[in-house]
């Protein structure tokens, strides 16, 4: 009964512990610059926790319009439970300059938990602000200038008058974003912004994440809008309302100078291009000869991962490593941005006793240090005991013919099992339908062997001519996931058998893979336009669907047609 309490005991104290550590009170604002006769909201919020005493900063610098006005919200996702407690203030500044709201704090159990604080610039307001424009649109990028690789936010922004609010609205003809992997972003925010001294509240209906795939000045084009607005000033503004306004913008095109990343690369950089985490864990730390142990690599970053190769191992040479395989490789968005990751698996087998260090690394570019940073995992200490196979590498062709003279031996047996005639058990036909296949066999291995030592096995050759048969292996599983209704892995088994397929008939490093790169060399391959569209449409289809989470049945049923229809073409024609 004692160490029953006591468990329980330990229990509620490491959940006790698990949830404060969740707990935290952090002080937003809408606008991080006003005019002078402008207002700003100002929101001190409490996340998971229970809070009293709470205490406001002093507003020396303005005049409180309203506040605080308390708002709760209680979330559920997964079954994990948050909550979300707000005090929230409407403040007008009394001076221009740069204005420092402080620190608010509270109480949670027995900590006192104090805010950021929060800088907000005051300017005069423009004289002409009164012919300003009541409203316009706007395609705003994070930059206008990027390395190859490395993510660009793209907000459509429409900025309209404080008095003016947006009832509806609907976008038409977005760009194709050429030369750009684009992701859509759940971001719909508004805000405070000054422009030309007028401020406006700025609307971002679309985010876009943007990966340059290509060098060069890159071209946005304009995006169309249509909104319905209205005034607050307006008489009819309330419930019983008249249409508001219909309008009609166009945002201006944005060039964006995609640079090359700089020269002076380590050995070890596979392509990716932003801010990483590097971990990794093996799934034992003793084994014998005959067995083998799992590296688990994890990348998670910000950066385009279908640019990112698989980390490089440098092992000792008593550690033979099979092809890494990729566990997983997905996209999700993160507070306004794309983030990443990549999980890597690799194979080691130890060849002789002993005790090893197992190190990994991984580089990457950082666009804004503009350095090439490594970053390390590990060593993992090993200890190797002896084992049946000692200085030996687990060798498949050799595993092969092994097991089909195990097969031979076997049909040999059963035959002899049989009551057969004595004179044809011991005829020269019998003895030439018995020897035949073996010889044959044994020939088959004799000159793959040659070949191999004359070095005419090119494993380029070979890999080209089992794309098909990888493409349609992958395209099975597709149809397995399609009849189950599993949308991830379906359209994740689609574009493994898309991309792998062009990545081995064009002879293309899966690090290289790029749409532009992949419509570059099916037009050298002679390959028509429009099947290349269709092509590239299937891999749209599939990022798309990766990053939304898309499960219409009727769409993957229609995308699992058509790849295996356009794959099947491009193998006729290549």
């Amino acid at each position: 009964m004692h160490l029953l309490r006591f468990g329980l005991w330990l229990l509620l104290f490491a959940l006790s512990a698990t949830l404060s550590a969740q707990v935290s009170f952090e002080a937003v604002s809408n606008a991080r610059q006003i005019t002078l006769n402008g207002v700003v909201e100002v929101t001190f919020n409490l996340k998971n926790g229970q809070g009293i005493n709470f205490q406001p900063p002093s507003f020396d610098d303005f005049v409180v319009m309203s506040g605080p006005s308390t708002s709760l919200r209680t979330t559920i996702v997964n079954g994990q439970k948050s909550s979300e407690m707000g005090y929230t203030y409407l403040l007008k500044p009394k001076r221009t300059g740069r204005l420092v709201i402080g620190n608010a704090s509270i109480k949670v159990a027995d900590r006192l938990l104090r805010t950021n604080s929060i800088t907000v610039e005051v300017v005069e307001e423009s004289k002409n602000a009164g012919e300003a424009e009541p409203y316009f649109f706007r395609t705003v990028p994070s930059a206008t200038q990027a390395y190859l690789g490395q993510q660009v936010l793209l907000d459509y922004k429409l900025y309209l008058l404080p008095q003016l609010r947006k009832e509806r609205y609907g976008i038409a003809d977005e760009s194709d974003y050429a030369g750009f992997f684009p992701l859509p972003l759940n971001w719909y925010r508004n805000e405070s912004e000054v422009i030309g001294g007028v401020q406006y509240t700025a609307w971002t209906l679309k985010r876009m994440a943007l990966f340059p795939q290509r060098t060069g000045k890159l071209t946005i084009e304009s995006m169309n809008l249509q909104a319905e607005i209205r005034n607050q000033n307006d008489p009819s503004f309330g419930f019983f309302r008249s249409p508001g306004e219909r309008i009609a913008l166009s945002s201006d095109p944005v060039t964006i100078e995609v640079l090359p990343l700089p020269e002076g690369a380590p050995d070890d950089f596979t392509g990716a291009v932003g801010q990483f985490q590097f971990s990794g864990v093996v799934d034992r730390r003793m084994l014998t000869t005959d067995d083998a142990l799992t590296l688990r690599l994890t990348i998670t970053g910000n950066g385009d991962l279908k640019r990112v190769g698989n980390p490089v191992l440098r092992l000792s040479d008593s550690l033979d490593v099979y092809e890494p395989s990729v566990q997983r490789e997905e996209n999700f968005d993160y507070q306004g941005r794309v983030r990443g990751e990549k999980v890597v698996e690799y194979l080691i087998t130890p060849l002789y006793p002993g005790k090893y260090e197992i190190p990994a690394t991984f580089t990457y570019f950082d666009p804004d240090s503009t350095k090439y940073i490594t970053v390390a995992t590990g060593p993992f200490p090993v200890e190797v005991r002896p084992g049946k196979n000692i200085g030996r590498k687990p060798d498949r062709s050799t595993a092969d013919a092994d097991q089909a003279q195990k097969d031979i031996r076997s049909i040999k047996l059963r035959h002899e099992a049989y009551n057969l005639q004595k004179s044809f058990a011991g005829s020269p036909v019998f003895w030439s339908l018995w020897g035949s296949p073996l010889a044959l066999l044994l020939g088959f291995l004799g000159f793959r062997r040659w070949q191999s030592r004359r070095g005419e096995v090119d494993p380029e050759v070979l890999r080209r001519q089992r794309a098909q048969k990888a493409a349609q292996l992958h395209l099975q599983n597709a149809h397995r996931h399609l009849e189950q209704n599993e949308a991830r892995a379906f359209f994740d088994e689609v574009s493994r058998a898309s991309l792998g397929y062009v990545s081995d008939k064009l002879h293309i490093e899966p690090s290289r893979l790029s749409k532009p790169l992949i419509r570059e060399r099916l037009i050298a391959s002679g390959i028509k336009p429009p099947l290349i569209e269709r092509f590239l449409q299937i891999l749209q289809t599939c990022e798309m669907a990766l990053f939304a989470g898309q499960d219409d049945p009727a769409r993957m049923r229609s995308t699992y047609e058509e790849a295996e229809g356009v794959i099947s073409e491009l193998e006729g024609k290549l």
